[in-house]
């Protein structure tokens, strides 16, 4: 028995996996989560007067692969497909779930975020596993900074 969904865009659940939510804010011109809490909490992107409540706090999973989401005021629940259609038309998708055209516009936008080609929809003999460039290191070592006067800071002692 295939496992394969009747009708359903192929790849989507791994393309949600691979497009962060700082690509989709970034892509929007949002503002990014300040720290990875776990969470992020921002302006309600599907109704305008629960933007405009003090309750209207979005929030979006940031330690889920699916980037779960929910508004604690209008009650929107779903994934980044649910947000990018948030961001899209800043209203709730129509059915309460995304279904039909707007669950392809969805798809399409989020395949544009994420730079993946229209045709990366069709099944694949083999896959290619998608390479991540390698993150940034947090904590550098002053010798090794990439700018010159933090590395003049860690032989300050010497001058002494």
């Amino acid at each position: 028995m295939s496992s394969r969904k009747f009708g359903y865009i192929n790849d989507v659940d791994e393309l949600i996996e691979q497009t962060s939510v700082e690509q989709v804010l970034t892509y929007y011109g949002k503002e990014l989560p300040r720290k990875v809490t776990g969470e992020h909490r921002m302006q309600c992107v599907f109704n305008e007067a629960c933007a405009d409540s003090q309750y209207g706090n979005l929030t979006v999973k940031l330690d889920d692969r699916v980037n779960r989401i929910f508004c604690h005021s209008c009650n929107v629940r779903g994934n980044l497909l649910t947000l990018i259609h948030g961001l899209e038309h800043h209203t709730a998708p129509t059915s309460g779930r995304l279904r039909g055209d707007e669950f392809k516009g969805a798809v399409a936008k989020l395949r544009e975020i994420a730079g993946a080609s229209p045709d990366e929809s069709r099944p694949s003999d083999h896959k290619q596993p998608a390479e991540s460039p390698a993150p940034k290191p947090l904590n550098v070592p002053l010798v090794r900074h990439e700018k010159e006067a933090a590395r003049e800071l860690a032989n300050l002692y010497e001058e002494l």
